[in-house]
């Protein structure tokens, strides 16, 4: 039986889907190793098409048994997500959390319950999580982590989706410049 991984992310015309689409690009990449389940707030059709194209999922809501092995699970739009997100984990899992929003608290509540942690990173918290990933700033002395966590910094860790991560020019580039532009999904 595969390990399972959970991500939580939320997306919208407000937060923007770069969030989302990030963790696409993780359950591409580890989609053959583990059961992967996208936990989120108020799936968009186009969130739901996006990961059909990956993973060629179903949607299912939180009316769901939580004891189902589930591959979309709709989270309330209000702030019992947190709590109802919390309710489903037993322990065994990997959590990879993706979002502004979420504090040191919630990352300790998730690390008590036994599961692995793995956040993407920002250093105006504290974090609990097993791995903090940052693509943008390799300055580990900006963060607060406890002893066990493991940082990965610097452009090694971007985390691409699969066409920019296949692609191979025809042309022969003169330069020494490329520009990569992030943010958005595409």
């Amino acid at each position: 039986m595969k390990k399972r991984i959970l991500f939580r992310a939320d997306a919208n015309v407000q937060i923007g889907y770069g969030h989302f689409i990030r963790t696409l690009a993780i359950a591409d990449m580890l989609k053959s190793e583990f059961d992967c389940t996208f936990f989120t707030v108020s799936p968009t059709e186009y969130q739901v098409g996006e990961m059909t194209k990956v993973c060629n999922y179903a949607a299912l809501n939180t009316d769901t048994a939580l004891s189902e092995v589930c591959d979309l699970v709709a989270l309330p739009s209000d702030e019992t997500k947190f709590d109802v997100f919390l309710s489903c984990l037993s322990g065994n899992e990997i959590v990879f959390l993706d979002n502004y929003f979420f504090t040191s608290e919630y990352e300790r509540q998730i690390k008590r319950k036994g599961c692995k942690l793995v956040c993407l990173a920002s250093y105006n918290m504290h974090h609990y999580s097993d791995v903090l990933i940052n693509y943008v700033e390799e300055d580990f002395s900006k963060y607060s982590v406890e002893p066990y966590t493991k940082i990965l910094c610097g452009f090694e860790w971007v985390i691409l989706r699969a066409p920019f991560r296949k692609y191979k020019s025809e042309k022969k580039i003169s330069s020494n410049i490329i520009t990569i532009c992030f943010g958005g999904t595409d």
